[in-house]
Order: C-alpha cells, then structure tokens, then sequence
C-alpha cells in the first residue's frame, strides 16, 4: 500500500503526458489534408517526439520502482518467508515435539499464502496505473452539470400560457442586463451588460467585431450555460429561460453552424438525425427546399454513406444538408451561426437560398405555415441587409441596433463595418 501511494503520482504524470501526446497524434490523423497543406508534418513529428521525451525519463523510473517490488515480492517476500518457515518449523519439531506432518501442514499454507502475495505484487503496478486512470474517470462521473440534458424538471408547453400546446409563430426573446464568463476564464466577461429584444417571427442579425460575444448569445439561447447576471425572458409570458425544460427548449430550436456536423452515417440517417420520424414524402420536399435535389435525387444516393465526419461530400452540400436537418425539427427558433462564410461563392448562392427559404417560412406539424424567429450570425453583411432588425455588439455591448439603412444612416460601427466589407 505504502509504494502503491508513493507511486500515484508519478503515474499520473506519466498517464498525463500518454494523454497529450495521443491526442496529437489522434489530430494529426484527423486533419492530415490541414498539415499536409500547412507543410508541418515536421512540427507535429517534433511536438509528439517532445511529449515522448518528456515523459521518458518518468517512465524508466517507473519501471525501476515496478523491477525492484517485483524482485522484492518474488526474491525477498516469497523465498525468504520459504526459508523462514523451514527453519521455524524445523525447530519446532526439533525441541516442541512438533509432529512432522502437521509442520509440513502449517509449512505448505505458509509457502502458499507466500506465493499468492508475490504474484498479488507482481501486479502493483499495473494497479497504480489503473488507480491513477480511475482516478480522473470517476472525478468525471461524480461531476454534475450545472445544466442536465436529461432533467425532468423546468416547465414545457405550458410556458407558452393557459391552453397552449404549441409556441405560436416564432418566440419573442428579450435579454435584459445579461452578464458572462466562460467557467474556464471567470476572470474574463465577454458579456458585460447586454440587453434587447426582439419579436417573435423577427428576422434578426447579429454583428459585429470578433470576440464581442455573438456566438456566446447562441450558446445562451441553447442552454450550454446560463448568465452569471441578468435574465434572459421567453414571451409571450416573460419565462425565464432556466425555468424552461431544457430538452423541450432545445427541441425548439434549429441551429446550423459555420462547420456543420455530418456522422458516418447514410444521407438519410444525416438528414433526420434527431428529428422526430417523418412519412418520406415530407422529407423529400424538406430536401428540395434545403437546395439537395442536385446530389440527393434518387434512393442510392439517400441508402450511400458520407464516411467520416460526411467528408464525401463537399462543404456546400454539407451545409445543405444540415439545413434540411434544420427544417426537419420544424423550428420555432432558427440560428445560423455565418452558415456561408465558408463557401465559395457558386455554393454561397445556392445555401443562401435555402436559408432564406428556412427563414421566410416553416411548415408547423400544429397548423399553417409560420414564420420562425431567426438571429444570424453573419460576417458578409450583404447577406443580412433585408433583415428586420440588426444588432450590433462589440465588448459584450449592444453599441447600435436598427435596420440596415437606419444603421447606415447613422455612419457608425455598421457604417464602418459595412464600408470594410464593401472595399
């Protein structure tokens, strides 16, 4: 137990530096077009070579603290306990009257609970190393989430007031005063005081310099994190957020990415990937709206594979499909987090179009066609002047709002923005 303890550390280290080092080479075998294109092939040989390194010298300890137990269980512990209970029993027969038979008895348990302790030793390494590993694994399951996935508690449709069943045509939203840190860095605020509001079926786009907190809003308004001050309130019965059923919130809610999300799966795995199950037909029609008539217009197509990560298809047709994702859940909250800005522009054309068709309307499974309540992210403002509303945020700030030519009229932040964009 003593050399168990002594030796914790050490292999903690040691499991630390395993760690890091296989997670370099687990990334260089993830994006190898990246370091290939990036000629840093060397750099990353290097940074594995340097953990390895690293850690060597730990490791050659460690295997002479294992050696010397292991020599001491086998050489010192066993024989010597061997030789002792010889000798003792010997004497005992010698001078007590001992009888041979039951000395040879006492001595044969001696020499077996000898043996099992030394091969029980032989082991203490092996469960330093496991002890070490259990170690982080259990501090990962004895952590509880400030916000479970998987809670009952919160309210659901009766948010939206007495005899609801269904939000109505897109979700009022309203920040007031809301304040945040990551819990990585709480020294640092990224937002510091942001407050407004916008209507339910608004199409609204969020700008601005990066770092100044648009994406931290579309984090919020997911509920990875809740604020460390401020609100932030669901209409039409001013809810709080937190006091929402987070799994029926998010249900609510369609979100597409700048670097959508494919799995290994087929393409109409991918499509209806979390969404509720749906007649074909339906799904077909959601389809051709996202624009995928092109790659997705017969049953190989739908029954075929995307490999990794969807990397057989191109960026542009990634994007549709997790647009049609999107429009499967049938949102009543629709986020685009600068869903173009990685396109060219033959691909932009055609995801745009698609998204300004997710935006404009929704089928509802609860009535008619409604008008969600949409925020974009966008960095190309050409691709939101036709947007209800704008905001601008910078410093965690809301430094100006309005339309697109009410901002530009101003000659402000947007005019500044909007100008380096257009040059």
């Amino acid at each position: 137990a003593v050399q168990m303890a002594a030796g914790i550390g050490m292999d903690k280290s040691k499991t630390s530096d395993s760690l890091a080092a296989n997670q370099i080479a687990s990334d260089a075998v993830q994006n190898i077009r990246t370091i290939r294109a990036l000629v840093s092939e060397q750099w990353t040989r290097n940074a594995f070579a340097k953990l390895q390194m690293h850690s060597g010298p730990r490791q050659l300890r460690s295997s002479l603290w294992a050696g010397f137990w292991y020599g001491v269980s086998q050489g010192v512990l066993m024989f010597f306990s061997i030789a002792l209970g010889m000798w003792y029993g010997a004497t005992l027969v010698e001078d007590d009257g001992l009888q041979f038979h039951e000395m040879i008895q006492s001595l044969m348990g001696v020499f077996l609970a000898a043996m099992a302790a030394g091969q029980a030793l032989a082991f203490l390494g092996d469960v330093k190393e496991a002890k070490a590993a259990a170690h982080d694994v259990f501090e990962l399951l004895d952590s509880e989430s400030a916000i479970n996935p998987h809670s009952d508690l919160g309210r659901r449709s009766s948010v939206w007031g007495p005899g609801h069943t269904a939000i109505p045509e897109g979700i009022d939203i309203t920040f007031e005063d809301v304040k945040f840190a990551y819990p990585q860095r709480p020294e640092t605020k990224i937002l510091k005081g942001l407050t407004f509001n916008i209507k339910a079926g608004q199409t609204v786009a969020l700008v601005g310099p990066s770092g100044g907190g648009k994406s931290t809003v579309f984090a919020l308004l997911q509920r990875f994190y809740d604020p460390i001050g401020g609100h932030i309130l669901v209409e039409p019965s001013q809810t709080r957020l937190d006091d929402v059923n987070v799994v029926w919130w998010r249900e609510q809610i369609g979100y597409v990415a700048q670097e959508p999300v494919l799995f290994d799966l087929t393409l109409e795995e991918n499509v209806q990937y979390g969404a509720p199950p749906i007649e074909r037909p339906e799904m077909l029609s959601i389809c051709a709206r996202a624009g995928m008539n092109d790659f997705a217009g017969n049953k190989v197509a739908w029954d075929a594979g995307l490999g990794p990560r969807g990397g057989l298809l191109s960026g542009g047709q990634k994007q549709r499909v997790a647009i049609a994702r999107a429009l499967m859940r049938h949102p009543r909250l629709l986020l685009l987090d600068e869903a173009t800005s990685a396109l060219d522009s033959a691909s932009e054309a055609v995801v745009q179009k698609a998204l300004d068709e997710l935006a404009n309307v929704r089928s509802s499974p609860h009535g008619p066609k409604s008008k969600p309540t949409t925020l974009i992210i966008a960095h190309r403002l050409s691709t939101i002047t036709n947007a209800d509303l704008i905001l601008v945020i910078a410093g965690g700030r809301l430094v100006e709002q309005g339309t697109h030519s009410e901002l530009l009229a101003k000659e402000g932040v947007y005019y500044d923005l909007y100008q380096k964009g257009s040059s």
